[in-house]
């Protein structure tokens, strides 16, 4: 009879808050962490490379806009995504070393 009481008492867990184990849930956080840190890694060689852009002059500014990377380059505005926008920036100033 008190088994009966303690399930009354307790709800059942839903399977989704559910983990396997304690070690799936720290994988699961190394996991993010290394996400969020390549992310981070990519915003900074993005910025990294609209800098040196700007300080050879081959655009004007550069930023992020909404989702977008915005460059600005002889009075255009280019929107494009951060992967191109670093592609673009690595063959501009690629071209200007040659």
């Amino acid at each position: 009879m008190n088994d009966d009481l303690n399930s009354a008492v307790t709800p059942p867990v839903p399977d989704a808050f559910r983990s396997e184990s304690i070690e799936d849930f720290y994988e699961a956080e190394a996991v993010e962490e290394r996400e969020a840190n390549h992310k981070f890694n990519e915003i900074n060689r993005l910025n990294e490379l609209g800098n040196l852009a700007v300080s050879l002059k081959l655009i004007g500014g550069h930023g992020f806009h909404r989702d977008q990377y915005e460059l600005l380059r002889d009075g255009t505005f280019l929107l494009m995504t951060p992967i191109e926008a670093q592609q673009y920036l690595e063959e501009l100033i690629a071209a200007t070393e040659v």
